[in-house]
C-alpha cells in the first residue's frame, strides 16, 4: 500500500514539474490567442470605392477645366502658354478642338529659350505619357508659376494658387490611376524646372497630393476602423491589429509603417504586417481618432507627417498617463487632426 502511494505521489510530482515548465508557454499562447488565430492581413470585399464616373462626363469635365484654366491666364500668359504647347502636337490638337479653335502654332513666333523653366518641365512631362488633359493642366500651372519666378523663390502659397487656377488637383483626380503611378516623377520634373523654388515645391505638392486623393474619393471614406474587432479595412485588405503595442514595438522595423488602433480597452494594438508608405498616408488622411499608424522611431513618424502637411502637431503624450499601458507619444497633421501617428516612445521629454 505504501509502495503504491509513493508511486502515485511520484506521478503527481512529475505532472507538477511538467506543468511548471510548460505553463509559461501555455500562458503566452492564451494571452495572445488573437495574434495566433487571426492572420495579420485578410482579403475582403472593399468597404468603399472611388465614385465611378461616366467617360463622357469625365471628358466634359476635363474640357470645362481646360477652358477655365486657359481663361484664368493673363493675355501675356496665354501667348506664353501657346508658345510652349506648339512643340507638342497632341496638346495643339487638344487646344484647338476644345479651347481656342483659332490657334495656329505656325503663326506664333517663339521666343522661348532653352533654359526656360516651363520648357524644361514640359520636356520631362512628355516622357511620362500622361493624358492630354493632365499635361494641359500641368502646363497652365507652370505658366502661372513662371509669372512670379523673377521675384525669387516661389512661396508655397503661390504654387498652390497657380495649381488652383488650373484646377490641377481635380484634373489629377479624374485621371488618378495613371497620375498616382507617376506622381514622384511629376514632382521631380517641377523641381528640375523651378530650381530656385525646389524647397517649396515638395510641401506644395504634398498638399496637392492630398487634395487630389480627397477629390478622387469624392467624400467616400475608403478606410473603416473597427475597435471591437481591432481591425482596419482599406482597399480590399483587412489589417488585424491584434498585437498589444507594449509587447510588439521591439519587433517593428525602421522606415516601416504599421496599421494600429485603440482597442475597446483603450490600449493600442498593432498589425504585425507593415504597409507601403502610400497606404500609410491614406490611412492617416481617412482614419479617425481611434487609429491609425505606428512607426518604430520618432523620425519615421515625423517624416510621414511632413510628407502629408507642412504643419505637424506634436509630439504629444497624455501628461501623467504617458507611462501607462495604452499611451504612446504621437503626432497629428492638418489634413486629419484626429488621426494618430504613434511611435515607440512612452516618456515625456
Amino acid at each position: 500500500m505504501r509502495k503504491t502511494f509513493m508511486h502515485f505521489l511520484g506521478f503527481l510530482l512529475t505532472i507538477g514539474i511538467l506543468m511548471s515548465v510548460t505553463s509559461p508557454s501555455f500562458a503566452t499562447v492564451a494571452e495572445h490567442s488573437d495574434y495566433y488565430d487571426v492572420p495579420a492581413i485578410e482579403k475582403v470585399e472593399q468597404t468603399s470605392q472611388p465614385n465611378s464616373i461616366d467617360p463622357i462626363i469625365k471628358e466634359q469635365q476635363e474640357i470645362e477645366i481646360a477652358q477655365k484654366s486657359y481663361q484664368s491666364l493673363s493675355d501675356e500668359q496665354k501667348v506664353y502658354f501657346e508658345q510652349i504647347i506648339a512643340s507638342y502636337p497632341e496638346l495643339v490638337e487638344y487646344h484647338q478642338r476644345y479651347v481656342n479653335p483659332y490657334y495656329n502654332p505656325s503663326k506664333i513666333a517663339s521666343t522661348i529659350s532653352s533654359n526656360d523653366p516651363v520648357k524644361i518641365l514640359m520636356t520631362e512631362i512628355a516622357a511620362l505619357a500622361l493624358p492630354a488633359a493632365v499635361v494641359y493642366s500641368i502646363n497652365a500651372t507652370a505658366v502661372g508659376m513662371a509669372a512670379s519666378v523673377a521675384d525669387g523663390p516661389l512661396p508655397v502659397g503661390e504654387i498652390l494658387f497657380a495649381a488652383a487656377a488650373a484646377s490641377f488637383a481635380i484634373t489629377c483626380a479624374l485621371n488618378w490611376d495613371i497620375v498616382s503611378d507617376n506622381w514622384d516623377k511629376l514632382v521631380l520634373a517641377f523641381q528640375h524646372a523651378f530650381t530656385a523654388s525646389v524647397n517649396n515645391i515638395i510641401p506644395a505638392f504634398n498638399e496637392l497630393w492630398v487634395d487630389s486623393v480627397k477629390e478622387y474619393y469624392n467624400d467616400s471614406n475608403p478606410v473603416a476602423l473597427n475597435r471591437r474587432d481591432k481591425s482596419i479595412t482599406f482597399d480590399g485588405s483587412k489589417y488585424n491589429c491584434r498585437s498589444l503595442a507594449e509587447t510588439s514595438v521591439s519587433s517593428l522595423q525602421t522606415n516601416s509603417y504599421y496599421p494600429a488602433i485603440i482597442g475597446p480597452d483603450n490600449k493600442v494594438y498593432i498589425c504585425i504586417a507593415s504597409v507601403p508608405e502610400d497606404v500609410a498616408k491614406l490611412l492617416v488622411i481617412f482614419g479617425n481618432e481611434y487609429g491609425v499608424v505606428f512607426a518604430k522611431t520618432q523620425s519615421n513618424a515625423l517624416n510621414l507627417c511632413k510628407s502629408l502637411s507642412p504643419v505637424v502637431f506634436g509630439p504629444e503624450y497624455h501628461g501623467k498617463y504617458s507611462n501607462q499601458i495604452g499611451y504612446w507619444r504621437h503626432y497629428h497633421v492638418v489634413v486629419n487632426q484626429h488621426a494618430h501617428i504613434w511611435y515607440n516612445n512612452k516618456l515625456a521629454i
